[in-house]
């Protein structure tokens, strides 16, 4: 019932009330007339609240993504009217973080505790509620926010995440205001002969998502060089006031922007965001910078449906989605034809009794192999566009239609790679171990696609993984849970008698499948996940970078200690030129690693099987290392393994503090270790460092060939 219609009925009813207590009053108590009469500011204020929350609402969605679900004609129909039919799928995708990836940012939806501030950089962030709305007071672009003009209000408008992180995205500034009306001539005018007719075309490019600030374009117009190029003499400071807010929308065309800071679920505070990624420290930021904008592809897999208006000359395009966060068409297909057919009760009975009629809904379970990968694989693939543009996927599509799978290639490279590689030098360098195997985080279709058990034996994602009632943690099915139970259905032999094949006791981590064919040596979200690449473990692999399950759970022995059992155990080729003197394989990654090996092996040095497995007590100080590391995510990795040593106190350390003060926990953690009574008479065996010193000489050497050549893992 809409709000008026709400307050015209409690308004007769209140009136009926009072004139039948007027007409009583002589068998009434003074009373009840008060209470009548006290009745009518309460339905006036009920129904004032409805005005100000709807006011609310639509102030909000001013600046959020269309629901394209609504547009007449849509293909999409959104998972609200997939709910009426399928109710119980639609309340186990409730219990997901798929549901969550994007929300609107409300009450249940922000994560964060939304209070006092936050100083990052030098650059002071406010946390403010109010109306139940969500706003941040921070630096206005370009600037470090010294000052009020050089600060702003903005509003949260979408969260994204809520397993691990939660990012908040922002309405620009300009978002809120029409653009001047004179600018386009003023541009058309005054600039256009040298910066193009179009904004976003030709020599306009220069333009176009610049990272120009207000500040720096308003110096330009100012400028005695450039004032003299423009036709019609210098500008006036109103002309130069509307140039610099058309600027500003030219190159940042979208309403939302993300917020710069990160909240860490798990350990409920606030990073900046580039410290929750494996990159080499960024240089401190003078000024507010730009972020990402949320039509600049984080869209396409943070939503469904998800399209960009192309803007008009200085103004904003708009985004529109048919569902926020990952739901039910994005699986199963566009589903308005299907609503549409199915809405009335009786041809859902004809069609129920007539047999399954033909559908354009796709379910991943009865498709091929490769087509039902490809379904999870438009989200989780590392792909470069085809040469020409391809209408975007539906489920039941091949993926390699639409675009290509990036491998790795160290040979002769097919030439659209070669150029993707020109474009992007990071593509396969930071990307992939040099096995082949990705390294990212995110990208389980390219490791799954080139797995023997995908490629000969048909095993798709969902043969794992299963969205509607498993555990929202990792999604894994019943089935799947034990890996025996999976991979014996096609492995009969080895599953019945699975220490013979692995050589460890039945029900031991090291009989466990997917610790030895699925080890976790893939970055991503501050933390280590298994490659999707199942193959088996190898002195090989390791000599190509990446570190074998063998080795990541016996953080003690060398490598050509585990090759000798790998050849000896499973016919492995005789590894060559590896000394049994030399330090444990582990010890060299995580002090002489790049910066993905000392990642991995830093979060194994925390696992309680590897601890069980090589012991722990010799552990701290090579943790202490990495506290200084220059990757953030490497000394987030280490600081939390090293929690997990016995101690008698917590950290105390804090990985995003400046360098003197974790270079100050890195020689605690060193002292607190050599002071242990426990450890007195121990020294560490050559397999570890050779000689036995621990803090000086072999390590520092060790340190001294660390592979400190720039990586990033881009998530």
């Amino acid at each position: 019932m809409r709000e008026a219609e709400l307050l015209i009925t409690c308004a007769t009813l209140l009136g009926c009330v009072l004139i039948a207590v007027w007409r009583a009053r002589p068998r009434v108590q003074w009373w009840g007339l008060v209470l009548g009469l006290g009745a009518m500011p309460l339905v006036v204020g009920m129904w004032l609240s409805r005005q100000h929350d709807r006011r609310r609402a639509q102030a909000l969605a001013v600046h959020e993504p269309r629901d394209r679900s609504a547009r007449l004609g849509s293909a999409w129909a959104s998972a609200k009217r997939c709910q009426a039919c399928h109710a119980g799928a639609h309340a186990t995708w409730q219990a997901t973080y798929h549901r969550r990836m994007t929300q609107r940012a409300t009450a249940d939806a922000v994560l964060a505790r939304w209070e006092g501030e936050v100083v990052d950089q030098g650059r002071r962030y406010r946390f403010i509620q109010r109306d139940g709305r969500y706003y941040v007071d921070m630096p206005r672009y370009g600037t470090n926010g010294e000052s009020a003009e050089r600060r702003m209000l903005r509003p949260v408008v979408l969260t994204t995440g809520s397993h691990h992180q939660q990012l908040y995205w922002i309405s620009l500034p300009w978002a809120d205001d029409r653009p001047y009306e004179e600018a386009d001539v003023l541009y058309q005018t005054r600039c256009a002969s040298c910066h193009g007719a179009e904004g976003w075309q030709g020599e306009a490019k220069q333009l176009r998502k610049a990272g120009l600030f207000a500040s720096a374009v308003d110096t330009v117009l100012r400028s005695e060089g450039h004032q003299a190029l423009l036709p019609s003499g210098p500008l006036d400071d109103a002309d130069r006031t509307k140039l610099v807010d058309f600027v500003l929308r030219l190159q940042s065309d979208d309403r939302l922007m993300q917020f710069p800071l990160a909240w860490l679920v798990e350990e409920q505070r606030w990073v900046n965001e580039e410290h929750t990624f494996l990159h080499p420290e960024p240089e401190p930021d003078r000024v507010e910078t730009f972020q990402e904008r949320w039509s600049n592809n984080c869209d396409q897999c943070h939503a469904v449906g998800a399209t960009f208006d192309e803007p008009t000359l200085g103004r904003l395009g708009r985004s529109e989605v048919a569902d926020l966060g990952i739901a039910c068409e994005a699986c199963h297909g566009q589903g308005a034809v299907h609503a549409d057919r199915h809405e009335s009760p009786l041809a859902r009975y004809e069609t129920h009794v007539a047999g399954a009629a033909e559908d354009d809904i796709v379910n991943p379970r009865d498709l091929p192999p490769a087509e039902s990968a490809a379904v999870c694989g438009q989200c989780h693939a590392e792909t470069w566009p085809l040469d020409a543009p391809t209408p975007a996927f539906r489920p039941g599509e091949r993926l390699e239609d639409h675009e290509r799978v990036v491998q790795f290639v160290e040979g002769p490279r097919p030439k659209w790679l070669t150029d993707a590689v020109a474009i992007d030098s990071e593509l396969l360098d930071s990307g992939f171990w040099r096995d082949g195997t990705m390294r990212i985080a995110g990208r389980d279709y390219n490791g799954l696609t080139i797995s023997p058990c995908h490629e000969t034996g048909g095993l798709t994602c969902i043969d794992c993984h299963q969205l509607h009632g498993s555990d929202p943690n990792d999604q894994l099915a019943a089935a799947a849970r034990d890996g025996r139970t999976l991979c014996g259905r096609c492995h009969e032999a080895i599953a019945a008698d699975v220490a013979a094949h692995s050589h460890h006791p039945a029900g031991s981590t090291g009989s466990d499948c997917y610790n030895c064919h699925m080890p976790r040596t893939t970055y991503g979200l501050l933390t280590v996940i298994r490659a999707h690449r199942i193959d088996s473990p190898s002195v090989w692999q390791s000599q190509r970078g990446r570190p074998n399950a063998c080795n990541l759970c016996h953080l003690d022995k060398t490598l050509a200690e585990v090759g000798e059992h790998l050849t000896a155990w499973y016919g492995q080729p005789t590894p060559v030129g590896l000394d049994l003197e030399a330090p444990a394989a582990a010890v060299q990654w995580l002090i002489a690693g790049d910066a993905v090996q000392r990642a991995v092996v830093a979060e194994h040095f925390g696992w309680p099987p590897a601890q069980a497995a090589s012991g722990s007590w010799w552990m701290a100080p090579l943790l202490a290392q990495l506290l200084d590391d220059r990757y953030a995510a490497v000394r987030h990795l280490a600081a939390k393994s090293l929690a997990t040593l016995p101690r008698s106190s917590p950290i105390d350390y804090d990985y995003v503090a400046p360098p003197a003060a974790r270079i100050e926990a890195a020689q605690r953690e060193v002292a607190r270790w050599q002071r242990d009574p426990a450890l007195r008479g121990r020294s560490l065996p050559a397999a570890f460092i050779e000689g036995g010193d621990l803090l000086v000489g072999p390590l520092l050497a060790l340190e001294s060939r660390r592979d400190d050549a720039d990586v990033t893992v881009n998530e």
